[in-house]
């Protein structure tokens, strides 16, 4: 398909994905998800509504994960190799001592 699209109906598709992404099924459930919520919230009187933004899934920001350069997510991820080194460790360990 690129082969045959020239660059002006590319932007034009690029940016009709933009207001209404062919992906819209992420919508839908973030739309019904909303609507079920707000019904719960009515029925116990709360005066709190959701919006289906609430909880659409946005996979192209990450705006709070951790620098790879941040200290201290290294030495999360340090620890958690450890645990899982540990882990499996542990689990032939018990499965030697099983064979005896």
């Amino acid at each position: 398909m690129l082969r045959q699209i020239t660059w002006p109906q590319l932007m034009a598709w690029r940016e009709y994905d933009r207001v209404e992404p062919l992906d819209s099924e992420r919508y839908h459930a973030a739309s019904i998800t909303a609507g079920i919520a707000n019904t719960l919230l009515a029925i116990a009187r709360s005066k709190k509504r959701f919006r289906v933004k609430d909880f659409l899934v946005e996979f192209d920001e990450v705006k709070d994960a951790p620098s790879v350069e941040d200290s201290e997510a290294k030495a999360n991820v340090a620890r958690m190799k450890w645990i899982a080194m540990e882990s499996v460790a542990l689990a032939n360990a018990e499965e030697k001592r099983k064979r005896r």
